[in-house]
């Protein structure tokens, strides 16, 4: 199997190879040991059974802030299919987990790994995408396969931005959009955030001034370089300014500035 392969050579090529044959529905344990329901014909989830994990440097980074600054609650916003929430679910010193997840399709991936997880009850997750307001819009459902992905569709790129390259559009899906501050309610925590909302980080951040002023936080936010500039600057009205970095495409981690 390609996830045990032990060299490197032509390691590429089989990578490629695999990827155009995997298809189906498979329960699969990753190496952590969770148990995960994956749609081999998802970029996210064939990437994930082919390598035994799935964007294992931020998780990394993520537990090590998690323990050296003693966070007890995680939020998972763009929580996709629950990697995150289900790998941050096996730190014993983590009791609170919020997974938020628009996409109706990933969201009962989510639902069902979370099932599968010994440690799901600390996990409530919520079918609504975060924004800078309440109410309802068009999430882009991502369906269409790219070259880029290997023959495979990615529904990790559904977004409210319509992006011609990963989205069609009559291929949409009325969801409820709420306010991260109208959604929790928290004062002088410290809570870990991951963001993955291709694209919409700037909105989502509007709606959790509250959170984010009141609370020791640190985020780990997926940002692309042309929303950079905008998310830094919100960020830095709230006290936040970039630091460590590490080996993770278009993440960038904040925390809060000593005062």
């Amino acid at each position: 199997m390609y996830r045990y392969y032990p060299f490197h050579w032509r390691r590429g090529s089989m990578r490629r190879f695999a990827f155009q044959h995997l298809h189906g529905t498979v329960l699969d344990r990753d190496e952590r040991g969770n148990y995960l329901l994956l749609d081999l014909s998802n970029w996210v989830d064939a990437t994930l059974f082919l390598e035994g994990s799935f964007e294992p440097n931020g998780i990394t980074a993520m537990e090590g802030w998690i323990t050296r600054n003693h966070a007890d609650i995680f939020l998972d916003v763009g929580a996709n299919i629950g990697i995150y929430s289900v790998c941050i679910a096996q730190n014993e010193q983590v009791r609170s987990i919020h997974a938020f997840e628009p996409d109706p399709r990933n969201y009962r991936q989510l639902q069902a790994n979370l099932f599968l997880s010994p440690n799901g009850q600390k996990v409530q997750a919520h079918n609504v995408a975060l924004s800078d307001s309440a109410g309802e819009a068009e999430l882009f459902v991502s369906r269409k396969t790219t070259k880029t992905d290997v023959g495979k569709f990615n529904t990790g790129t559904s977004s409210l931005t319509f992006d011609n390259a990963r989205h069609e559009k009559s291929a949409v899906a009325r969801v409820e959009t709420r306010r991260l501050d109208d959604m929790i309610s928290l004062h002088g925590a410290v809570i870990a955030i991951k963001i993955d909302v291709e694209g919409h980080e700037p909105a989502v951040l509007a709606g959790a001034q509250r959170l984010l002023r009141e609370n020791t936080c640190v985020l780990l936010v997926e940002v692309f370089e042309a929303n950079l500039s905008r998310v830094d600057a919100v960020l830095a009205n709230y006290g936040y300014t970039p630091v460590e970095s590490f080996s993770l495409k278009d993440y960038r981690t904040y925390a809060k500035s000593a005062a």
